[in-house]
């Protein structure tokens, strides 16, 4: 305490700022008479003054710079939370997706398809069901293939799921559509013994001769096969629809391509011809010759040297042209 005889340096701070205090108000006479009373030093007094001062002054900086790293502090943990909000919104989606795609589903395809009324029922929830687990709308029908416009299109002011109205549309019949008495009228004509042997190929230009016309060729048919009368006749074969023949090389020396290139020569009009054998696996050129001509005979001469070169001979072997492919 002041006065008690300790060192005034092992004061405390209170102590000390109340020296300063009381200090504060004396005179030069005074100040020296306090200092004598309390063993100090007016220098001591001074010192603690400015230590007080500076005290305040740093007390107010630290308080200026905690404020101002509390605020930056807070920006930080903000946009954190922004960033983890997103990362987290992000990886939703995408389980919500990737749960989305593992399920069974039947939508989307070409434009303008019919989708039943199940599976529209299928895909709305679905998509619903990826909505709530966090996925974008768009982001899930885009998934199923499905337009945004489509979905809506679907569910209307919170309606129940619509069916496809195409299968519903009552559709005016054309005005050029036969009548049930023309179509009476050609099938009489068609059985008639005079045109009971004839297609309506024949028919229609036979009419139109008399100068008679019922109705087109292609109505005669599609009349006769509604009517269960147009059928296969005769001992010919029934045409059918052949695939194109195909070859694949899966080793060399198993199809060859034959090209002919035409050079023209020194004379206006005139050309060479290069023959040219080509192994379509390796894409090897196994023969090639110039001749003054085309013909099927040089191209055999051709591929039958070739396949002595390559050791052919007696081996199956595929040769298409190349038609400039």
């Amino acid at each position: 305490m002041p006065g008690d005889g300790k060192n005034p340096e092992g004061w405390s701070s209170e102590n000390k700022f109340s020296v300063v205090l009381e200090a504060a108000a004396l005179n030069a006479a005074e100040l020296a008479e306090y200092c004598r009373r309390k063993g100090l030093y007016p220098e001591q007094i001074a010192a603690w003054r400015a230590a007080c001062q500076a005290a305040n002054a740093n007390a107010a900086e630290q308080a200026r710079e905690q404020h101002h790293q509390s605020k930056e502090d807070k920006q930080r943990i903000k946009q954190l939370e922004k960033e983890l909000q997103r990362k987290e919104k992000a990886l939703a989606e995408a389980a919500a997706l990737l749960i989305l795609r593992k399920k069974p589903r039947r939508s989307g395809g070409q434009r303008g398809r019919l989708i039943n009324v199940p599976d529209r029922l299928l895909c709305v929830s679905l998509i619903r069901e990826a909505v709530q687990s966090g996925c974008q709308l768009e982001k899930a029908c885009k998934e199923l293939r499905l337009s945004l416009r489509t979905l809506q299109r679907w569910v209307r002011d919170g309606e129940a799921v619509r069916a496809d109205g195409r299968t519903m549309a009552e559709r005016p019949a054309p005005c050029n559509r036969l009548s049930e008495a023309e179509r009476q009228q050609i099938l009489e004509v068609a059985n008639s013994a005079e045109f009971a042997s004839l297609p309506p190929s024949q028919i229609v230009p036979s009419l139109a001769d008399r100068g008679v016309y019922l109705a087109s060729e292609s109505s005669f048919y599609r009349v006769l096969r509604s009517a269960s009368r147009q059928h296969h006749r005769g001992r010919a074969r029934q045409p059918s629809t052949r695939v194109v023949t195909s070859h694949c090389a899966t080793e060399p020396n198993q199809v060859w391509s034959l090209d002919i290139t035409w050079l023209p020569a020194a004379i206006k009009g005139k050309y060479y011809y290069w023959y040219m054998m080509l192994d379509v696996f390796s894409r090897k050129i196994v023969g090639h010759e110039m001749q003054e001509a085309e013909s099927a005979e040089l191209a055999a001469l051709l591929m039958w040297r070739a396949s002595l070169a390559e050791g052919l001979a007696g081996r199956p072997l595929v040769l298409h042209s190349d038609n400039a492919r």
